[in-house]
């Protein structure tokens, strides 16, 4: 799961934020590029989710209270996009809204198997892109233990738990943020056990003394949940992402992927535990649809082709304020889709406003609905 749509959307949900009643009308109603227009939500996107933003927005604003952060408090904004380069529409996204970033993570270096190779994603179209812009947005490469969809948990825990490999990664490391003029990194290791978990953060101590010779910002993606200690991740880095979405995942049963309730939930307990200037609310913009046991990630505007091609209309769940609809394909297997879109990031942005929360990040660039940006 941060573009020109963060400064439009905050804007328009500050206008509301006082509102509990909103006159019944349909908003951001969504047309195909090709094929029949889907229908909007039944009322508008602030009902539609109904008690469960109020009770969102009443769990966001005491999570902050509790720690004796003032409501009042207003973060200073920041935009921040993830952008994948081994996708042309996110390149395609790149060059549309990049004056509207503050920072950009390219997913550039990937950290795999038992020998810890470091592989630099190439991106050339990207790159061409960031240097021909009038506005140049902070460039802060992500370091993934990702390898074509695939999540390498065993090799990374083998290298965060030797001090020598740790120390030879962050020399690689260090060589390849210099010679790309970058300002920071985003580290994102995932899947990590308890172990795992306490030799990362030895990991985290260990670039910050190299990032600080360089003034370098030091970020982390972090899971919702309980079972990362965020508190201690917040104090060794200067920013936070908050991945706030796979609420069920491609490998997992098929549902909402962020439930409003699920959502708010867990953003609120995230920023409870800690300083709500270190975080970074990231918001998921994607789909999945889920079939023979397995899901296949799309894009929104894959997911409404798919859903005009098999002639099926999607459907806003007032419950879960995700979109969903299911068919089955020509031999009959049933396909389940689930949808993060505009009237789900509406609905997030919404609520983050009224708790005065101004630091969102989108994953990512290329998958996101283009709604947002009307």
């Amino acid at each position: 799961m941060a573009l020109f749509l963060l400064l439009n959307l905050l804007t328009i949900a500050a206008l509301f934020a006082t509102i509990r009643v909103v006159p019944a009308q349909a908003l951001l109603p969504i047309f195909l590029e090709h094929g029949p227009p889907r229908p909007p939500p039944k009322g508008t996107l602030l009902t539609t989710a109904g008690r469960r933003i109020n009770r969102g927005v009443r769990s966001l604003l005491n999570a902050r209270a509790s720690n004796g952060r003032s409501a009042a408090t207003v973060s200073k904004p920041l935009s921040v996009a993830f952008y994948a380069p081994w996708d042309e529409s996110s390149t395609a996204s790149l060059q549309r809204h990049i004056s509207d970033l503050d920072w950009i993570a390219p997913v550039w270096v990937t950290v795999w198997g038992p020998h810890h190779q470091f592989t630099m994603l190439p991106d050339p179209a990207g790159r061409a892109v960031l240097n021909s812009t009038a506005h140049r947005p902070l460039i802060l490469p992500v370091v993934q233990n990702f390898l074509n969809g695939h999540v390498d948990s065993a090799g990374v825990q083998g290298l965060l738990a030797d001090p020598q490999l740790r120390r030879l990664f962050l020399d690689r490391f260090e060589q390849y943020l210099v010679s790309n003029s970058a300002s920071g990194a985003v580290f994102d290791f995932e899947e990590l056990d308890p172990a795992g978990r306490l030799h990362y953060l030895q990991l985290l101590r260990e670039a910050r003394l190299r990032f600080d010779r360089h003034g370098w910002i030091l970020t982390v993606a972090v899971p919702v949940g309980g079972e990362w200690d965020s508190a201690s991740f917040a104090r060794v880095a200067d920013k936070l992402f908050i991945m706030a979405y796979d609420e069920h995942s491609s490998d997992g049963e098929a549902g909402p992927i962020a439930s409003q309730q699920w959502w708010a939930t867990n953003v609120a307990e995230m920023l409870n535990r800690i300083p709500p200037d270190k975080a970074i609310v990231t918001l998921g913009n994607y789909a999945y649809d889920w079939h023979d046991g397995t899901a296949d990630p799309l894009n929104v505007e894959e997911a409404w082709l798919e859903a005009a091609d098999s002639q099926t209309t999607p459907v806003f769940d007032r419950v879960s304020g995700n979109s969903s609809f299911a068919f089955s394909d020509e031999t009959g297997h049933l396909h389940t889709t689930w949808i993060l879109d505009a009237a789900s990031a509406f609905n997030q942005l919404t609520l983050l406003d009224r708790a005065n929360v101004r630091q969102v990040a989108f994953w990512r660039l290329g998958a996101e609905d283009r709604q947002l940006y009307t």
